[in-house]
């Protein structure tokens, strides 16, 4: 009888042993998989990273061409301000000294 009970309990833990050996390995394969998902989101994460930082750039260049612009367009205004307060004044009437005192105000040197 005893060894019947010896039995049975060497039985059982060899089955437990067998399950946890089970579980150890699908643990092992859930950890790699897991690893390999880390892997790929943070090969991702510094692929978005790189192109962030060049969106940044371009988007530094884009903001310093805005401004230029807008400074040559402000300046433009303002010329053609002061050749229509210098046509204005200058109670011309002929055309093509008026179009000469036109291209003067416009293109003069800055």
């Amino acid at each position: 009888m005893l060894k019947k009970i010896a039995f049975l309990a060497l039985t059982l833990l060899l089955g437990l042993v067998l399950s946890l050996f089970y579980a150890l390995k699908a643990s092992k394969n859930e950890l790699e998989k897991t690893k390999q998902s880390l892997e790929l989101a943070l090969n991702a994460n510094e692929s978005l990273k790189r192109a962030n930082e060049e969106l940044i750039k371009r988007h530094e260049k884009e903001l310093k061409a805005l401004s230029l612009a807008s400074e040559k367009k402000e300046l433009l205004q303002r010329k053609v301000e002061y050749v229509k307060q210098k046509v204005y004044e200058s109670n011309e009437n002929n055309i093509t000294k008026l179009f000469n005192l036109m291209l003067d105000g416009l293109f003069e040197r800055d």
